[in-house]
């Protein structure tokens, strides 16, 4: 079963080289589509539903039992793991001798002077944290169909890359964060450890309900629409690679700054709103436990705005269905609450797609990552939907020892895509 009922395959017409026919992309296979239910009176009960070609079975008794809170829990301590990592500090040379702490993963992106070793031992360790969470969703809090379902995901992991989808409304893992054992043999140069992790070999994504959006965003003369809101305090180091890239790339993306809560408001609510990418480069705040309500999470531009607040302005939904993507910078106090709240808002009114990092992103690695993103995206000779570009960009980021690419999830929009219309 795919995430919505596929769109006919349909061609596009272009003339600036003559009549060519340019193909639609296709919908990526899927694999599996396993939905969690959480009935509102049954309290700690989680329904599991698998469905796609691992799970060709009619019927399955799959229970979870894990309260919101648990779940936030063990997902935190996850989460937690992988911030301690990034912040943690190092022995390095100082310029005037002796030596100086240093956060590797915060103060560089590219790490391969470290050596593969340095970067094993660092996957190795967050691995432990990936591998736990698993075990607390799929055996320790999992009746016996359950217990067998996360058993089947894990053998096929094990055999072969796979294309997947999870559906809630209320049950938020970071599944590129998740681990269970790699291939027996790998071959694409890179220690054995980083195959575990999903984000690294499968093309996964999230959903809270399905729509019938289409997948194809369509430059029009060749040009994007998009918008690069940023908060103007996150300093030169982050903000001014990013400007560069908008500038070097403005004969595709047309894109306009928002630094104002009040600006972006105002477009929306007045329906000027068009960006077909919204970008988002700024501090992310989510709520505690037993604070899951529209108000307890925000993004900030010059001044925070809330869920809540965003559902109201947007109240007539994402009428250019874009591609929104959020670079919540350190600073913040991100969690995967943020994406129950805000995200699910986003997805709520109708954007085709949303990519977000489950922690607080390093500013220095943060322009790096979406300029990777949106390269590929741009790139007209070889479409990719917007699945394959995350996975291959957190590849990309774990060549270079540096494991912060995988923290990204898609939420909806895997087969998301640009046609050009051969207008390049």
């Amino acid at each position: 079963m795919n995430e919505r009922t596929p769109l006919a395959l349909v061609s596009t017409a272009s003339n600036s080289r003559g009549f060519e026919i340019i193909p639609r992309l296709p919908e990526l296979p899927r694999d599996f589509r396993i939905s969690f239910r959480r009935p509102e009176s049954e309290g700690d009960i989680v329904y599991v539903e698998p469905a796609g070609p691992l799970f060709p079975e009619d019927s399955w008794n799959a229970v979870i039992r894990l309260t919101p809170n648990q779940l936030f829990g063990y997902v935190s301590a996850c989460r937690d793991k992988w911030q301690k990592v990034i912040e943690r500090m190092e022995p390095v040379p100082a310029a005037g001798g002796g030596q100086k702490p240093l956060a590797p993963l915060k103060e560089q992106w590219d790490l391969s002077d470290r050596g593969k070793p340095w970067g094993a031992k660092i996957a190795a360790e967050l691995a432990e944290a990936g591998e736990k969470l698993w075990w607390e969703v799929f055996e320790n809090h999992a009746n016996t169909d359950a217990k067998e379902i996360g058993q089947r995901l894990k053998d096929r992991s094990r055999e072969r890359e796979l294309v997947g989808v999870f559906v809630a409304n209320d049950f938020f893992v970071p599944w590129g964060l998740l681990y269970t054992a790699p291939p027996d043999h790998v071959k694409d140069g890179m220690p054995e450890v980083w195959h575990g992790f999903w984000g690294y070999r499968h093309i996964i994504q999230h959903t809270t309900r399905d729509y019938q959006l289409d997948y194809e965003l369509t430059a029009n003369a060749g040009v994007v629409k998009t918008s690069f809101n940023y908060d103007v305090t996150l300093g030169q180091d982050c903000l001014d690679p990013q400007i560069a890239f908008f500038k070097a790339f403005e004969s595709q993306l047309k894109t306009i700054p928002r630094t104002e809560k009040a600006k972006l408001r105002l477009d929306l609510e007045s329906g000027v709103f068009d960006d077909q990418i919204a970008y988002f480069c700024c501090h992310g705040k989510a709520a505690g436990i037993g604070t899951r309500n529209l108000n307890s999470s925000s993004l900030k531009l010059d001044e925070e705005f809330t869920a809540d607040e965003l559902d109201y302005w947007a109240k007539n939904d994402l009428q250019s269905h874009p591609i929104v993507f959020i670079n919540a910078c350190e600073g913040g106090q991100m969690t995967t609450l943020f994406y129950e709240t805000i995200g699910a808002i986003v997805l709520k009114r109708k954007a085709t797609a949303l990519l977000g990092s489950q922690l607080d992103i390093p500013k220095k690695f943060a322009p790096e990552y979406m300029r990777r993103v949106l390269q590929k995206l741009c790139a007209a000779e070889q479409r990719q939907q917007l699945g394959v570009i995350v996975r291959q960009v957190a590849r990309e980021f774990a060549t270079l020892n540096n494991p912060i690419g995988l923290t990204y999830s898609l939420y909806r929009g895997m087969d998301a895509y640009i046609s050009w219309n051969d207008h390049q």
